[in-house]
């Protein structure tokens, strides 16, 4: 098989396979309730999907788990409409709601 015919049929199959986890995927995420349809291509599942600074943050996650953790605050200590995040080497940070988008 020459080499540039091997390497479409190589991507073909790679781009199938990844279209078929979408679709595993999407199946998934519609059974635990958190999309409306199972199919992924359906306009409310890519409501997000020109959101870069979302994607890149979904993304990050997956790649580095457990780079930061959400820690139960005392109220009096930050209001009720932030939650403070601790990193590996104990820095903090303070997310407040209203800039959660």
């Amino acid at each position: 098989m020459p080499p540039l015919l091997y390497c479409a049929y190589s991507l073909s199959v790679s781009l199938q396979l990844l279209k078929n986890m979408k679709k595993q995927f999407c199946g998934l995420l519609y059974d635990t309730g958190f999309v409306h349809s199972s199919d992924p291509d359906h306009e409310e599942a890519n409501h997000n999907s020109a959101n870069t600074k979302l994607i890149k943050a979904v993304l990050c996650a997956g790649l580095y788990p457990n780079v930061a953790k959400i820690v139960q605050t005392r109220p009096d200590r930050c209001s009720s409409l932030s939650i403070l995040v601790y990193t590996h080497r104990y820095y903090t940070s303070e997310l407040v709601y209203t800039s959660i988008s």
